[in-house]
């Protein structure tokens, strides 16, 4: 599941009731400080530093995700 502004409010919700259901999770994010805070909950990529397509694709061996939160 990708999560698109996984910092804000909505995002951390979703991020904490996937995390609760055990559902693997990357949020994009707009700075390293919000990657830091997210860290215990998800792979978190700063979209304006890193491809956040590619790097999903990397840590899903080239699969990608089923559903995308935006």
């Amino acid at each position: 599941t990708l999560i698109h502004g996984g910092a804000s409010g909505i995002g951390t919700t979703a991020l904490a009731i996937c995390h609760a259901l055990g559902i693997k999770t990357f949020a994009t994010v707009g700075s390293e400080d919000k990657v830091e805070a997210l860290s215990d909950l998800t792979t978190a990529i700063n979209y304006k530093t890193q491809d956040f397509e590619q790097e999903i694709l990397n840590h899903t061996q080239e699969q990608g995700v089923d559903v995308i939160l935006d």
